[in-house]
């Protein structure tokens, strides 16, 4: 039986259901095409996320070396300070600083000096304490407020000074807790006190500690930086900030005393070759060989806390071309 030969539409009509173009096919590839390009999309976000992940975590570790180092840095100094103190009964006033590489990828520049080249917030005089906060170009009615209420937080009255800040004043400003009414432990407590902000203790913080149990600074043991702010602070003038500490300052006779040798200042800056960089700031109280009998520990490490850089650093030689710690 013959058939007959297709009419020009039913040509027409299967050509476009089945050809290399039709429509159901050119929906799948248009829809095809998206797919690729959602999943090339997903891909490139997981890479770039991964990336990413791996940098932080590179940072992280740097990071971690570079305080690692740090560290290391303040018990190599430690020790040191432990074998001379042993082997001659007593410390001897130290001011000294070395740097040297911890491993092929970190080094660690270490800064010593004795804590009476620093302010005592706890005992230094009110004449002290005044020459620093004025050689820092603070207002002269802002230092008195500050001093009253400084000494008025560390005393064990109740009775406020002429500009100071006891109970009902902390309570007024509405302070959780008033004024300790005992020295303080740590130099950031100088935030708890009425007046000073954190601008204030910034400034404050190189220069001052709460351990060296001295009215006055041993001007062998003050930095540049000190001597020039408490010379021009004694003289009622404040230290020109563009001013670079020189040999020539003097710390006035009035504002001075002899180190007790009771506390050393450890400053480690710990850093990797990538950039990573990590200041430790240790202070550590011997105990000589006449008055430490053998159940007592030679040391106490009275202070251990994360530094902030200064110009006056230690800064280690990050190619590493350094001596072996």
């Amino acid at each position: 039986m013959r058939q007959s030969p297709p009419t020009l539409d039913a040509m027409t009509s299967g050509d476009q259901m089945r050809g290399p173009l039709g429509t159901n096919d050119g929906f799948a590839l248009v829809a095809v095409i998206w797919i690729v390009i959602l999943l090339s999309a997903a891909a490139l976000l997981v890479t770039t996320s991964v990336r990413s992940h791996i940098r932080s975590v590179e940072a992280q570790i740097s990071s971690a070396e570079a305080e690692t180092a740090a560290d290391t840095g303040v018990a190599i100094a430690i020790q040191s300070l432990a074998t001379r103190v042993d082997a001659a009964s007593t410390l001897p006033l130290v001011i000294a600083r070395t740097t040297c590489r911890v491993n092929s990828r970190t080094s660690v520049g270490v800064s010593l000096r004795d804590a009476a080249g620093q302010v005592d917030l706890n005992i230094g005089s009110p004449e002290l304490i005044r020459a620093l906060m004025t050689g820092l170009g603070w207002p002269q009615q802002t230092i008195e407020a500050r001093i009253d209420a400084l000494l008025d937080f560390i005393d064990a009255d109740d009775e406020p000074r002429v500009n100071g800040a006891e109970v009902q004043a902390y309570q007024n400003a509405g302070r959780a807790t008033g004024p300790r009414n005992a020295p303080f432990a740590a130099i950031e407590e100088l935030g708890q006190v009425i007046g000073f902000d954190d601008v204030a203790l910034a400034q404050l913080a190189p220069h001052v500690t709460v351990h060296s149990g001295q009215t006055g600074v041993d001007p062998r043991a003050t930095s540049p930086r000190l001597t020039a702010l408490l010379e021009s602070g004694a003289n009622g003038d404040a230290l020109d900030p563009l001013r670079r500490p020189t040999g020539a300052a003097r710390v006035p006779d009035q504002l001075q005393s002899a180190s007790t040798y009771s506390a050393t200042v450890i400053i480690a800056h710990g850093a990797t070759a990538n950039g990573a960089d990590f200041l430790r700031e240790a202070v550590v109280k011997f105990r000589d060989g006449t008055s430490r009998s053998r159940a007592q520990p030679m040391y106490r490490i009275v202070r251990w806390a994360r530094s902030a850089a200064d110009d006056e650093d230690q800064v280690p030689n990050k190619k590493l071309e350094l001596p072996a710690c």
